[in-house]
């Protein structure tokens, strides 16, 4: 959305990238089915194109030692460049001064379930982006299978969440003066009750 404030961000400040679809089949309702399976990367600036042991976001590949690579551009600086798997940042790389583009490669061990993906970030941002914090990130590269989970990663987000989800409750009784609408109670609640499942 763009707000009619002056200090909104215009709309393609923060923005999807996808794949071009393999089949003659364009439009909406194609790429929005892409950002639902997560085929691109996120950004406020840079491009980031991430692969690991020949697979692309939404792909999968098998755990253990994996090669990797990344071909970064931006017309900013960036900060560093971050492997992160299941979360966690296993690998930082330095970034580079100002607009230019470069390629990394590497070697990640990736455990049974769980997630790769890589991002870019910070750098100063500079015109003609309207964005606060320059930032890149890939969608997941699954490990063994679409959906795979590490059991120790998947219950600390699910405690870093319900810690999220009671800020939110918090704000949720002071916005609405205690009259929280049915329905974001129930959503609330149905959240609250799947990550406790997943944590513990």
């Amino acid at each position: 959305m763009m707000a009619n404030f002056y200090r909104t961000p215009a709309i393609g400040t923060a923005r999807a990238y996808l794949p071009a679809p393999p089949s003659a089949e364009t439009g909406f309702a194609v790429a929005v089915d892409q950002v639902r399976q997560g085929t691109g990367f996120v950004t406020t600036g840079p491009a980031l194109l991430f692969t690991v042991g020949g697979s692309r976001p939404r792909g999968t590949v098998d755990a253990g030692s994996r090669d990797w690579s990344i071909n970064l551009a931006s017309v900013s600086a960036v900060e560093k460049v971050e492997i992160l798997v299941n979360g966690q940042v296993v690998q930082t790389l330095d970034g580079f001064p100002g607009k230019g583009s470069k390629r990394y490669s590497g070697t990640v061990v990736l455990p049974q379930g769980g997630w790769v993906a890589a991002r870019a970030v910070g750098g100063e941002a500079s015109g003609p982006s309207m964005t606060v914090f320059p930032f890149a990130h890939s969608s997941p590269i699954w490990i063994g299978e679409v959906g795979s989970t590490d059991p120790a990663a998947a219950r600390a987000a699910a405690k870093d969440l319900l810690r999220g989800l009671a800020f939110s409750e918090e704000q949720f009784a002071e916005g609405y003066e205690g009259a929280i609408p049915a329905g974001l109670s129930a959503r609330s609640a149905e959240a609250r009750r799947e990550l406790e499942r997943i944590a513990n």
